[in-house]
Parts: structure tokens; sequence; C-alpha cells
């Protein structure tokens, strides 16, 4: 939290906040990786040691406003950005950092003509609606001489200036106890529940001390029996009691009526002239009462102190496009079609953009190579699997591209094997990038052309082999990401990415797992951890060094030096030790 904390003066810092996930590893792979696309240097818009992985908030100094703006359009991971004006750890101490922030930054936002709004939200803590407006009133109704909006309010709409205030509280201790002792914080339904049993228990103790009455009986039978009951022409039933027949409203209106007083009362002879801060004609600050709504604002943090307060300037906020592009809603969908998240991170780190040239080895369905698609980068992909490609009940990949307006990609009955490839090798490579999900026998197996009885093959008469399909054979998955790596090396350009999903037991992962390659580097290995025991790595990859033909041996035995890729032989044993424990 020091990062945080740190004064702002005079200078521009901003304050990025992720989308919260326990999947910390890919915010600062993405941001690096959108960073790198704008050509400005992550180091020099942010230090890593400041990141903390359970706070979803990072200090930046990014160069300019456009750059903002972009890297937001692609996020994924990121929620906003916004521009620091004060920070502190209590209401008072963002007043005073707001005060010396320099006056030019203040007078364009405070002018007569400018709309504004201010918002409030919380890391750590749940507040209602009406407590969020009560915080901003207690930080901007008493400091008119700092915050001197002068313009009209306005909630909505692209032409306004939104501020925020965030209170960020210890990531560890979200929750604690009378006695000051750590818990777990609850879901939010938990919550609710728990508030519905602590509100009944009280209308029950209540009606058992003579407090309230207890309320009739509304279910349908019971209403059919009261209309039975019912006199007629319009004699007196003196069996019913006087409560029965009347509604809810009618049978609590009293002691309703005696309870407001008393509050009334209680609240007029609280209330002061000493205790009203500050009045407006304006609805949308309202008057302050000192005591009271500041104990409401402590109440609701649940004995917690706020590690950190930001007053802050929004700049830009990033819309995912995880709903548009849902799997739920694709045209085309196969058992191994990437997720619509995962896959947008795969093309950021792959630098799809305008320009760029991709390639899918293992296409598939196509979902990877769509939200490259959506970037503006030329798509081209392959898959030795035939039927993939061609399609089932009228749909084919291209449905999915058709379904979002994107220009078709290149498909190609494709062998990724050194032996059945088919794709021309130029000096310096072709492909900018190079992203895919290689199969590694979970839900598909690898294959390659061939036979493992070759003995048994028969000849292809010559008029069928136009339309011929060679059969294929079990592909080993170690061979199959060694020639992976190399094939990476051979295709990209200099300073191309290879971007690949590895899944891995959580309980056995090794650095080993990894394949290199003497012309690749590891810049990016994000986990996101799936059902137990597995998980997978999103790998990335830079090409750093041009390929040598003439050591070609030399790179296949460094590539499978010291390499062995993850068993899942034992998966089903893990998964039940697990639910038996």
């Amino acid at each position: 939290m020091e990062g945080l904390l740190a004064g702002v003066g005079g200078e521009k810092f901003h304050l990025v906040q992720f989308r919260f996930s326990t999947d910390h590893e890919f915010c600062l792979a993405e941001l690096d990786a959108l960073l790198e696309m704008q050509g400005v240097d992550p180091s020099e818009v942010y230090c890593k040691k400041e990141f903390q992985p359970l706070v979803p908030f990072l200090r930046a100094k990014f160069p300019s406003e456009d750059c903002i703006k972009e890297v937001c359009r692609r996020a994924v991971r990121i929620k906003a950005v916004y521009l620091l004006w004060g920070v502190g750890t209590t209401l008072e101490q963002v007043a005073e950092s707001v005060k010396s922030c320099p006056g030019e930054r203040k007078h364009a936002c405070f002018a007569q003509d400018q709309r504004w709004s201010v918002h409030v939200e919380a890391f750590g803590v749940n507040y209602q609606h009406k407590l969020k407006s009560k915080l901003r009133d207690v930080l901007i109704a008493r400091n008119l001489d700092i915050f001197a909006f002068r313009g009209k309010v306005k909630l909505s709409g692209p032409d306004k200036l939104s501020f925020w205030i965030i209170e960020c509280f210890d990531p560890e201790v979200r929750l604690t106890d009378g006695s000051g002792d750590a818990a777990t914080k609850p879901s939010r339904n938990s919550e609710r529940r728990m508030r519905k049993k602590e509100k009944r228990n009280q209308m029950r103790e209540e009606i058992k001390n003579g407090l309230r009455p207890k309320r009739p009986r509304q279910g349908k039978k019971h209403q059919a029996q009261l209309e039975k009951q019912q006199p007629k022409n319009g004699d007196a039933d003196t069996s019913l009691p006087k409560e029965v027949g009347k509604t809810c409203s009618e049978v609590e209106v009293g002691s309703d009526n005696e309870r407001k007083k008393t509050e009334n009362s209680v609240d007029n002879s609280s209330t002061s002239e000493e205790a009203a801060l500050w009045t407006s004609n304006d609805p949308y600050l309202k008057k302050v009462e000192s005591d009271e709504d500041i104990q409401r604002i402590i109440k609701a943090r649940r004995g917690l102190d706020p590690k950190a307060i930001f007053f802050c300037l929004e700049i830009s906020r990033a819309t995912p496009p995880t709903e548009t592009f849902s799997l739920k809603k694709r045209a085309y969908l196969g058992p191994t079609s990437m997720e619509a998240e995962m896959a947008f991170l795969m093309a950021n780190q792959g630098l799809a953009g305008p320009k760029t040239l991709v390639l899918d080895p293992f296409v598939g369905t196509g979902s990877i190579l769509l939200p490259c698609a959506v970037f503006g980068a030329k798509c081209m992909g392959g898959d030795i699997d035939y039927f993939s490609l061609k399609g089932k009940k009228g749909k084919t990949p291209f449905s999915s591209f058709d379904q979002y307006s994107l220009s078709h990609p290149d498909l190609l009955r494709l062998d990724f094997s050194p032996a059945g490839r088919c794709l021309r090798e130029p000096l310096g490579g072709m492909f900018d990038a190079i992203i895919c999900d290689p199969p590694y026998g979970i839900r598909a197996g690898a294959k390659k052309s061939g036979s493992s009885n070759p003995e048994k093959v028969k000849p292809i008469p010559k008029e069928l082999l136009r339309d011929h399909i060679p059969q294929t054979q079990q592909y080993d998955t170690t061979e199959l990401m060694c020639d992976l790596a190399d094939s990476a090396a051979r295709f990209l350009r200099l300073g191309g990415r290879l971007v690949y999903l590895l899944p891995v037991l959580q309980t056995e992962y090794m650095e080993r797992h990894l394949v290199s390659h003497p012309c690749l580097k590891i810049v990016a290995n994000c986990e996101q951890k799936l059902r137990f025991p597995l998980s997978r790595r999103l790998v990335t990859m830079v090409k750093v060094t041009e390929y040598d033909y003439s050591k070609a041996d030399f790179y296949a035995r460094e590539s499978r030096k010291d390499f062995s890729v993850p068993s899942f032989e034992n998966l089903y044993d893990y998964s039940l030790d697990h639910f038996l424990r």
C-alpha cells in the first residue's frame, strides 16, 4: 500500500483499476503487451514491485490520455484508469491532498459550463446507495472551498466529468468480529440472508413481548375460510377476534406511528444548528449531519479502517467484449472452442492488430482467430481435422465471422508436423504471431499424417489423388511441443510472438514443463486455476534471434533437453482424492 499512498503533488499520476480476480498474473501481462503495442516501455509507466496480487489498484504514469484510451479499448482485465487528484487514509487527508493539487488542473473542471458527477466505490466493504451518498457529502460538502463545483450535475452522458471516491481496505482482513479477530468475508447473498434472519428474529421477539401484533395469515386457503366465516346481510360476527380481517398495514399502523413519533423526537432532540454543516438547493448534495452520518459510515465499514482513499477523475473505462462475443451467442461451436475472455487475452498477448498476420495451426472452430479479426489482424488458420473445417448442419468456422461482420480467415487443411508441413519458410519469417491451443489429449488428441503400419498402406489411384485426405496417426505430445517451438522460430518475424496454452497439474508443475528454444524467449507465464487439480498456463514467447538453418540439429537437441510435458495419467486419481477429503 505504500506505493499507492505516495503523495500526488504537482505531477500527474494515474490509478489503474483491474477487474478483481484470483488470476492476478494476467493483469500485468496484458498491460505490458498493450503498452508495447503503443511503443511505450512498461518500466517507465509503473513499478512492478508496487503491485500487490490481492489489491486491484496500481499507481502508474501514462505518457498521454490517448495512450490510456487505446489501452482501455482493448483491455480485458482493466476496469478503468483515473487521474489522481488526492490520496490519503482519511477523508481529511484526501481533502488536503486535493488542495495541494495544481490550480490549472482544477480550474477547467470547476468551470460553470462543465457538467460533473461524483461516484463512490469501496473495495473490501459493501456500501448501500444511501451510505455512498453520505460518504460523498461528508467529503465534498465539508470542503466547498476545495471542491468548488460551479457547473450542473449530470449523471450520464459523454460530455461530463466523472469523479470517484474509492476506498481500499486491507485485502488480508476484510471483516472483523467484535474481538478484532480476522474473519472470512461472506458473499453478498449470505449477508442478505443474515440480515433477513436477524429481522425475523427481531420481529418474533417483539411479538413475544407484546410490542408488535401478530401478523395475520395471508394464504389463499386461509382467505377462503375467512370468506366462508364472514356474516351475511351485515350481521356482526363475534366469533372472530378484532384483528382478523384487517390488513397488515391496519394492524401495525398504531405501533408504526408510535415508533415514528419516538424516532422523530429523538432526531429532533439530537439535531441542532451546529450539526447541520451545509445546506444546498441542489438535491445532489444534501445536508450533512456530522455525528450521525459519520457513525453510519463507520458502522458500514464493520470496524475496519481504509488503507487508502482516492479522489480521482475518470479518464477512460474499459468495456470488455466478452459479453458480445460470448460462446452462448456463437453460430458455430465445438468441444474445444475457446471462451471469449481467454481468446481476447491471447490476442492481446500476441499483439494482434492492423497490418499483422496471425496464424493458428490448430484452428478448430476459429474461436481464437475471431478476436484477432476483431482487432483488425489478417488471420490464417489450419487444422488436420478436415471435418471441423467442413462444419456441420450448414455451419462452418466462417459462420461466426459472418455473424459479427468480420473478414474471413484463410483456412486450409494443415499438418503442422515437420514431415507434413506444406507452408513455405521465407528467410526472416512471414507471421507476426502464432496463437494456438495445442491438443494435449484431454478433450482432443494430437494427430499427424501417416500410419502406424506403413506396410498396410495401399496406393491411391490417380483419379482420387485430388480429393484424397491422408490418414492420420497419433502425435506424441513432447514431439508436438518441440516442433511447435521450432516452427515458430522458423515462421515468425523478428520480434514476433508465440502464444499458447499449457494445461498442467497444480501439484506437479515445474519449469521444465515449458518448452524452450535458443531463438525464443519467454516474456509471460500466467496461471489460470481450473477445477482441482487442473490449471492452465498462458505462455508467451518472443523471437529474439534469426533462425540459422545450419544449426537445425542443435536447436532440436536444445529444445528436447530437460523437457517433459505434464502427464495427466493420475488426473482422475487426484480428483477423487480431493473430493474424498
